[in-house]
């Protein structure tokens, strides 16, 4: 399988980029739940650490 090929912190940041790829509207910033984030070429992003307990 791929994710045991380019590991597990690979295969997330592979998920997200292929989800914010088919989003009808661009957003202006991607708010990441965590502390990583492989940057997004078009879309600056910004990290928050337990961002699911802030923003849920």
């Amino acid at each position: 399988a791929e994710i045991d090929q380019i590991n597990i912190l690979q295969a997330s940041y592979k998920a997200m980029h292929l989800a914010i790829a088919q989003l009808n509207t661009q957003p202006d910033l991607l708010l990441i739940d965590g502390n990583r984030f492989k940057p997004y070429p078009t879309i600056p992003h910004q990290c928050i650490i337990k961002g699911d307990g802030k923003f849920a």
